[in-house]
């Protein structure tokens, strides 16, 4: 169980940082469709 919160925590930290990137290159209309995948 830690094991899996830790990973979801390196998730959603990961997840912040491509979410801040892409903010910067694309508009809110698009950066949604572009992280999804991830």
């Amino acid at each position: 169980m830690k094991t899996d919160a830790t990973k979801g925590a390196k998730m959603v930290q990961k997840h912040i940082v491509i979410t801040k990137k892409t903010i910067e290159n694309l508009n809110e209309d698009n950066y949604f469709d572009v992280i999804e995948p991830v």
